[in-house]
């Protein structure tokens, strides 16, 4: 698959003060939005989740490289909800 950008996601800068719910939240707003942006780029009939599930390990793989640690604990919240919600 060749790789491109889909997107950027914005983090707020208080996002580690916030409560585990507000977290959850805001991870769940911006996983819509990540959805969003995947069904616009993707045929239809893929399996979205597993490709916001790649998409996100792969940034989370570039972010640790980039030494963007608090970008880390943002996806990598993300794809823990993602991956609460297969179970």
């Amino acid at each position: 698959m060749k790789d491109f950008r889909i997107g950027e996601i914005e983090i707020p800068s208080d996002y580690f003060k916030l409560t585990q719910k507000q977290k959850n939240d805001l991870c769940n707003d911006l996983m819509d939005v990540m959805i969003t942006i995947i069904d616009k780029h993707f045929r239809q009939g893929i399996d979205r989740i597993a490709i916001l599930d790649k998409m996100l390990e792969s940034s989370i793989n570039t972010n640790i490289g980039d030494e963007n640690y608090e970008v880390c604990a943002v996806l990598n919240d993300i794809r823990n909800l993602l991956n609460e919600e297969r179970v």
